[in-house]
């Protein structure tokens, strides 16, 4: 038996075992290096099938400690198989950068902030218990030693476009990563689950619910990082700038939510810091594509991590 076959074998089994009747062959959703989704039409409702490469595997676990433990507004799981890396979720809506499309309505994004926000405050006491899981640990106090460790892959980053010259200036740069990620850490925001791909796109509505999807990147590190993902995604896809009255009133709105630690001049300044540094944490987290069988086979995810450290090379200069 093939893989797929397998997987779909164990699908069609437990979804039998959960009172589900199939009505057709699954339907392929999405397929990437990374995982590959597909869709199942049943008496009951859609219920979607996700198999993960080894390196975004967690997913399953970190869903179901957060589904138990933190928050009903991510994918409940309702089967896994960690030898077959693939887990069932049931349908959770319709994605919201679909919904914007349409009828951009700025009222979804603070209340966006406040669920995801919510949730990465939640998480803090959870760190230990999160990192033992498997989540990776990228807090300010390892990002140094990660970034000095990933730039001695020189294949990998001349293959993605990088110079040895500019390899180089990379390196030389690590003197200022550390010492952005003390000044940062000094301000003593709780690091925590950091989402690593937020942005509307990751974000299902189902009639009055929300819901925080596909965490296969998480892992612990500061909480400004999603901010400044999200209205990155923002900018390409919806228009929406730094001077812009919707990301200065969003930006107000998920500032508020840190005010323990902070007033929010403190906490503007904090954010001013994260958004230099935050390439890095692109790099090491978008490196794991190449990880991946595959990866080889989809030449159009090369040039990403050139392009995040250049822009950390310009941010610093």
């Amino acid at each position: 038996m093939n893989p797929e076959s397998e997987i779909f074998s164990w699908a069609r089994q437990m979804l039998f075992e959960l009172g589900y009747q199939t009505e057709h062959n699954p339907q392929l959703i999405k397929d990437v290096p990374w995982s590959t989704i597909y869709s199942f039409h049943t008496s009951k409702d859609r219920i979607f099938l996700k198999t993960m490469a080894g390196p975004f595997a967690i997913e399953p676990t970190l869903l179901t400690f957060l589904f138990e433990n933190v928050t009903k507004q991510v994918p409940e799981v309702i089967a896994t198989n960690p030898h077959l890396r693939c887990f069932l979720m049931n349908d959770a809506g319709m994605c919201l950068r679909d919904i914007l499309k349409n009828n951009f309505d700025e009222k979804y994004f603070c209340s966006i902030f406040q669920i995801y926000t919510d949730i990465q405050i939640d998480c803090i006491p959870y760190i230990d218990e999160l990192i033992a899981a498997g989540l990776n640990d990228w807090r300010l106090k390892n990002l140094p030693t990660l970034f000095q460790n990933f730039l001695n892959k020189n294949e990998l980053l001349m293959n993605d476009g990088l110079s040895q010259k500019e390899i180089e200036n990379l390196k030389n740069l690590l003197p200022d990563l550390i010492n952005i990620c003390d000044l940062l850490a000094d301000y003593k925001i709780p690091e925590t689950l950091e989402h690593r791909d937020f942005h509307d796109n990751n974000v299902l509505i189902k009639g009055q619910n929300i819901v925080i999807n596909d965490w296969g990147d998480a892992c612990i590190s500061h909480p400004f990082f999603s901010f400044l993902s999200f209205f990155d995604s923002a900018k390409r896809h919806h228009k929406i700038y730094e001077e812009d009255e919707i990301y200065k009133n969003v930006q107000s709105a998920f500032l508020s939510k840190w005010h323990a630690y902070g007033n929010e001049p403190a906490l503007s300044e904090a954010l001013i810091l994260a958004k230099k540094i935050k390439p890095i944490i692109f790099t090491l987290s978008f490196s794991r594509i190449f990880s991946c069988p595959d990866a080889h086979l989809y030449p159009e995810y090369r040039g990403y991590m050139t392009e995040a450290l250049r822009d950390f090379i310009k941010r610093i200069n």
